[in-house]
């Protein structure tokens, strides 16, 4: 029988066909518990990833809850503040929109 053996995020994974898998399943999981992700494929075709269940809570778990854009800006105002720098007010930045009443160009869409 012959394993091979490819590269995955710099890490080396065994590869197995679903035939291959099945006769050595354990040695398969020792993989998996090892730290050594496992690729099955059928047909030469990659259709599953044997992890350890370590590695797969790690990939699984929540991302980190993401500051709004209002969150972001007011924090980076007081950081400014707080380094002693000033940043223009709304009422200053004001002047420089566009206030007309006129319609948005929209032929270019």
């Amino acid at each position: 029988m012959v394993i091979l053996m490819v590269m995955n995020e710099g890490r080396n994974m065994s590869e197995f066909s679903v035939a291959q898998a099945k006769a050595q399943f354990a040695q398969l999981i020792q993989q998996a518990e090892a730290g050594q992700p496992v690729r099955i494929t059928r047909r030469g075709r990659a259709v599953a990833v044997v992890l350890s269940d370590a590695e797969f809570l790690r990939l699984s778990a929540a991302p980190p809850q993401r500051e709004s854009l209002f969150e972001f800006t007011t924090r980076m105002r007081q950081r400014a503040a707080d380094a002693g720098l000033r940043l223009p007010q709304d009422e200053e930045l004001s002047g420089l929109r566009d206030q007309s009443d006129r319609a948005a160009q929209t032929d270019w869409i």
